[in-house]
């Protein structure tokens, strides 16, 4: 892939991204604005739903219930390193994620993007630009752990919308022969 390629591919990735969605939402509400009563449907929606999410709430087929006003947050970390769903799982395997064994592992245990309906969006973006970086790193460079890299990192328990290590992740960087 030459330059030229690699700057079409972004720009593409930028129009797909952001001008798709903002071309839709505009040319919707341009439409809603000449239809008050078609908006005043949506926005009766908005409301219903809108209030599913402020009251108390049963899970389906549980005596669960959670109050008004209760975040909830799932410690994926935790679930991902839990010997119930995973054989294992302080251990580097990377074969268990392999096409012919991904069905081995239990749907919704293995979270790193979410699940349903509020799964992120940037998933497959996101696969793709970390295995192109790695691609490109390894094969020209190798990595080592540097002195001061902790063989078993510390989890920030603080952060909230992604993972975070007290302390990054520091390595070295060495052109491989």
């Amino acid at each position: 892939m030459d330059v030229e390629l690699m700057v079409a591919q972004v720009f593409v990735f930028f129009a797909a991204g952001f001008e798709t969605s903002s071309s839709s939402s505009s040319y919707t509400l341009h439409q809603l604005a000449f239809h008050p009563e078609e908006q005043k449907k949506v926005q009766n929606e908005i409301d219903d739903v809108s209030t599913e999410l402020y009251e108390k709430y049963t899970l389906p087929g549980t005596n669960v219930t959670i109050d008004k006003g209760v975040s909830i947050t799932i410690p994926v970390q935790a679930l991902h390193l839990d010997e119930k769903y995973f054989k294992d799982p302080e251990k580097f395997i990377p074969e268990r994620f392999n096409p012919d064994r991904i069905k081995d592992i239990e749907k919704c245990s293995y979270l790193p993007f979410g699940e349903g309906p509020r799964a992120c969006i940037g998933e497959r973006l996101g696969h793709m630009q970390s295995l192109a970086g790695l691609a490109a790193l390894l094969h020209k460079y190798s990595v080592e752990p540097a002195p001061t890299t902790l063989r078993h990192p510390v989890s920030d328990p603080a952060a909230r919308v992604t993972q975070s290590t007290k302390g990054g992740l520091p390595l070295c960087i060495k052109r491989r022969t």
